[in-house]
């Protein structure tokens, strides 16, 4: 099997061509604008440096044709452009499979009951919300106009953590901050906020049961969250930190300084693909934060 990932050099990406590549009979061709790290270095794994932003950009795969392709690129703009390159692509060529890694944030901000797939997009004026939204939306608007060769999964995620992420020194400054700094912990409504986590482990299984069983739907959305969830005060104690509630008006000028606050959250209900599945996640919300266990932790390195 030949499996195409996009943003390979990046945390999801990396850990996606570290883990597949010993997999039987599996061709890895790893797609970044970045350099090899020579951690990914294997005769399974073909590194293709290539910005997935340019509308050319895969022709420097020549003529070899992937069987699946994982969307896990990500720029700080424009990834509905990005997006719709890779998809593009995939339709143009008849590829088998098509998995984008989304997120929960395009639903915008959520009080009450966690979200579901059928929910609409409201990202607000999150840009981070705002980017997921629009990647998703280009994504359904190409298949809805295509000959619907390519199966089409779109996986929401939560944040995504364990202790690869604590290894990553320019990755999640939030949390990172949050643990290290001296600063307590700064939050709006405290009542609401929520905090949901996958651990890199559950993704990598997740993503491989996508990539490696025969399929029968032909375009699906699925929320990838476990049940648990973590309340503003347990992660300030998961970190050390003295909760603080402060007004809207007060986070915002602590924001442009340091960051030490978390407004609101978003939660999705990932019902649909535990059952669909009969999937059991491995490691809750709270251990995704704070366990130092999985394929990239203490006792493996």
């Amino acid at each position: 099997m030949k499996i195409l990932i996009t943003g390979a050099a990046g945390y999801i990406g990396g850990m996606l061509v570290d883990q597949f590549k010993d997999g039987p009979d599996v061709q890895l061709l790893a797609v970044d604008r970045k350099d090899q790290p020579k951690a990914l270095e294997h005769s399974r794994v073909t590194w293709c440096i290539a910005d997935c932003a340019e509308p050319n950009w895969s022709a420097i795969l020549g003529g070899v044709k992937p069987d699946v392709v994982i969307h896990a690129a990500w720029a700080e703009h424009h990834n509905d452009v990005l997006a719709a390159h890779v998809f593009e692509y995939c339709v143009r060529n008849k590829i088998s499979k098509f998995i984008h890694l989304s997120a929960i944030d395009g639903y915008g901000t959520n009080t009450d009951l966690p979200r579901i797939e059928n929910d609409p997009l409201r990202a607000g004026d999150d840009l981070y919300g705002r980017e997921v939204m629009h990647a998703e939306l280009a994504i359904k608007k190409i298949y809805g106009g295509s000959q619907k060769h390519t199966q089409t999964y779109i996986l929401r995620l939560p944040i995504v953590f364990g202790p690869r992420a604590w290894q990553r020194e320019h990755f999640f400054a939030t949390l990172r901050f949050f643990k290290h700094g001296r600063l307590p912990l700064f939050v709006v409504e405290p009542e609401y906020l929520q905090f949901q986590a996958l651990h890199e482990d559950d993704l990598v299984d997740i993503i491989g049961l996508f990539v490696f069983n025969k399929l029968p739907d032909p375009y699906e959305v699925y929320n990838i969250t476990p049940e648990d969830t973590v309340p503003a005060s347990g992660l300030a104690t998961i970190f050390g930190k003295k909760l603080i509630t402060v007004s809207k008006g007060i986070q915002n000028v602590l924001s442009r300084v340091v960051p030490c606050g978390l407004r609101s959250s978003i939660l999705a209900d990932g019902n649909k693909f535990t059952k669909k599945f009969r999937y059991k996640f491995n490691y809750s919300t709270y251990e995704a934060l704070t366990t130092d266990e999985g394929r990239y932790g203490i006792e493996n390195n």
